[in-house]
């Protein structure tokens, strides 16, 4: 049985009624049928030991405004361990 990992990305953002509702869609981070985005960032920032694969949910890419990948951040590393990082970067977009 493959192994899936999905990345939900927004496609569109739909009204019903007084209410906005985005709408998401599904796609592929590893294998033949990866999405050429996630193609791209796993080639720009490996993980450990090298490996482009993205092994399960939750591995955050930070990317700079001109579309530099800076660094590539596991699963398991969370929101707060990431404050630091994304600081440094706002302040240096001034």
């Amino acid at each position: 049985m493959k192994n899936y990992h999905y990345s939900v990305v927004c496609s569109k953002t739909v009204r019903r009624s007084a209410r906005y509702h985005t709408m998401f869609s599904k796609l592929e981070v590893n294998g033949d049928n990866a999405h050429p985005l996630y193609n791209f960032l796993k080639s720009e920032a490996p993980g450990i030991m090298g490996s482009e694969k993205i092994k399960w949910n939750f591995t955050k890419f930070m990317i700079d405004g001109s579309g530099k990948i800076l660094q590539r951040f596991g699963s398991q590393t969370k929101p707060e361990e990431i404050e630091e990082h994304l600081l440094k970067l706002l302040s240096s977009t001034k």
